[in-house]
């Protein structure tokens, strides 16, 4: 699949559909262009629920944004393969209860799509260190890492010439050199 395949172009849905089966969008539109070639969509919904201004809140009046957003896509539903509501939630997303709230009123609305987020090499930790969890109902989870596959491969990267001492990711010192083979095992 592809993480975000539309610019507007319309070439693309076609040519990645001959050789890709998802991609992430984010309106109705979208989501017929993919099923047009036999693609489903991962629907990415921050903007509709997350307030830009702060991160750790919701937009106020998120419920009628949520309701009108869903009335447009879902006779498009077939084609969605699962809902993203937040890349790497934060901290502050968890503690302050609304991405557990999202992630309820989509459970609500569409019980059947899975939902899907993505977390960071940090919340990994804090999931295994029991300071971050995620809410009920996210079926499939996933993490971001950057760089090398484990230390004996970080070593190596470190030692090429320009790295300045260190490849990002798994050698990063606030990831602790946490590997992805470790990260895979904690969220087992």
């Amino acid at each position: 699949g592809y993480y975000l395949m539309f610019n507007g172009t319309p070439a693309i849905p076609p040519l990645a559909g001959a050789h890709s089966t998802t991609t992430f969008v984010g309106s109705a539109a979208e989501l017929q262009a993919c099923a047009a070639v036999n693609m489903t969509g991962v629907l990415w919904v921050v903007n509709v629920f997350v307030d830009p201004h702060n991160s750790s809140a919701l937009w106020p009046g998120w419920e009628a944004r949520w309701a009108a957003y869903w009335a447009a896509v879902e006779p498009h539903a077939h084609a969605i393969l699962a809902i993203y509501p937040q890349d790497e939630p934060s901290a502050g997303l968890i503690d302050s209860g609304a991405f557990g709230t999202i992630v309820r009123a989509i459970k609500r609305t569409a019980p059947s799509i899975p939902i899907a987020t993505v977390l960071s090499v940090g919340s990994v930790q804090g999931i295994k260190a029991d300071t971050y969890s995620l809410p009920p109902g996210v079926d499939w989870i996933g993490f971001d890492q950057y760089g090398c596959w484990d230390r004996p491969g970080c070593v190596a990267d470190c030692d090429l010439p320009g790295s300045g001492g260190c490849c990002y990711g798994a050698c990063f010192p606030a990831h602790d050199n946490r590997s992805i083979p470790h990260n895979l095992a904690v969220l087992r």
